[in-house]
This record gives structure tokens, C-alpha cells and sequence, in this order.
């Protein structure tokens, strides 16, 4: 429990210590001290992130009140800070779920104004409130939204069409596939040479970039219609 405390990126330092300090009361003297562990957390989240827990109860709650929460959004500026975005003013969603993926929050949420399900990042979300007098919209595409082993991957939480191929991977190789796709993946019978693994993707510039940084090693063999998309992606970069 300690070290996931120390290696989440989602929250400070400042709060990684107070949670750890709760959990030591619950051991022995002796072991406190074996609990005395650092882990160095690449990309943890500054102080003035501190919010991040407590907007995570403000959408449980209006999950559980079956309301929408409002906020403003921020994305970081081409001087390198954040700030608020102004298309559409104060955000008012329906919340539908919270994930955590890659040491982020993210909230999935039915935007109404776009008519779509949208992510947000947690960290980015700022002035957060529970909407009480405003009641969640509710419709069929969020009844039969969830979280289950025949979703779509995302890749860098970058939506798109939802596609099944099957990707060819060298067998030293398989174990790339299943971090990145666990049960998601269901694998042909081996030829011998190379294997065959079935998947379910959001197409997105960010999935072709991760299958292009395996260099031969994984490549997509099906649909064709998928194959020539990612050829098309690799001539632009070469044009570049």
C-alpha cells in the first residue's frame, strides 16, 4: 500500500507523505521502520494540483445524486502555462465515469452541448461544483457505456473509430501486446515465425506512433483498410 502511495503521479508529495504517515499507524514500531521506503515518481503533479482528491468526491457525489457537476478547463498555453479554455465558457456535464490510466484521473462525461462523451482530465478541471438543481442527462449511449474487457484500447486517452485488427508480433514480443491489451487480445495459432494477435482499437495518429516505435517487431496485418491508413501516416511523416 506504501509504495502505491509513493508511485502515484496523481498526487503531491505533501499529500504521498500524510497518506503514508496514516497507513504507518496501522503497523507495529518495527514495522514502521521496514515502511520507511522512497520512490522517485517521474511527472508527479505540483502543489497547486492539490484539488485532484477532492474533485474526485465532488463527481462521486453527483454521481451518487445523479446530477452534473460545472467547472472551468485548462490546457497549457504556447508560453507554457495553463489556462482556462473559453469555447463554451463553464463546462456542465453528466459524469459517467472516473479512470485512472498512465498516473492521471480522467473523467468521462456526456457533454451535452456536443452531444457526445467527452474525457477530461482531472488535474485540468478547476472551480469544480456539484450541480444539484441540474439533473443528469440520460440517454441510451450512457446506459451502455462501460468499462469491460471488449472495449476499445485508447492509446494516450486519444478517442476515434473503434477498429479490430490483427496486429503481427515476434514471439520475444507477445508480452508488449499483453500489457498493453491484457484479455483484450486473443492470439491465432503460431506458425512457428511470427504471431498473430486480435485487438480492438481506437484508430488514432497516437496508436500508429506506438506500432511505429516497435519498428519490425509489431506490425498492423489486418484490416487493409487499416494497413494503408498507417502506410498513408508514415509517408506524411517522411514528407515532413
Amino acid at each position: 500500500m506504501v509504495d502505491a502511495v509513493q508511485s502515484c503521479r496523481a498526487i503531491t508529495e505533501r499529500q504521498a507523505r500524510m497518506l503514508i504517515t496514516n497507513i504507518k499507524q496501522l503497523a507495529t514500531n518495527r514495522e514502521q521502520a521496514l515502511l520507511d521506503r522512497r520512490i522517485h515518481v517521474e511527472g508527479r503533479i505540483k502543489s497547486k494540483s492539490e484539488s485532484v482528491l477532492s474533485t474526485v468526491d465532488a463527481i462521486h457525489e453527483a454521481l451518487r445524486l445523479r446530477c452534473k457537476v460545472a467547472f472551468a478547463y485548462r490546457k497549457i498555453g504556447a508560453d507554457g502555462k495553463p489556462h482556462e479554455t473559453r469555447e463554451g465558457k463553464r463546462h456542465e456535464v453528466t459524469p459517467v465515469a472516473i479512470s485512472y490510466d498512465d498516473g492521471f484521473y480522467y473523467l468521462t462525461a456526456w457533454n451535452d452541448h456536443h452531444a457526445n462523451l467527452t474525457e477530461y482530465r482531472l488535474d485540468r478541471m478547476a472551480k469544480v461544483s456539484v450541480e444539484r438543481d441540474m439533473p443528469a442527462t440520460r440517454n441510451e449511449e450512457i446506459a451502455n457505456y462501460a468499462f469491460d474487457q471488449g472495449k476499445a484500447v485508447m492509446f494516450g486517452r486519444f478517442n476515434g473509430e473503434e477498429v479490430a485488427c490483427e496486429l503481427t508480433v515476434d514471439p520475444d514480443k507477445v508480452e508488449i501486446i499483453t500489457d498493453r491489451f491484457g484479455k483484450g487480445a486473443t492470439f491465432l495459432p503460431f506458425d512457428g515465425q511470427q504471431v498473430r494477435a486480435r485487438v480492438k482499437v481506437c484508430k488514432s495518429q497516437q496508436f500508429f506512433g506506438w506500432v511505429a516505435s516497435m519498428g519490425r517487431a509489431v506490425s498492423i496485418a489486418a484490416p487493409q483498410s487499416l494497413v494503408e491508413e498507417y502506410r498513408d501516416y508514415l509517408r506524411f511523416l517522411l514528407e515532413e
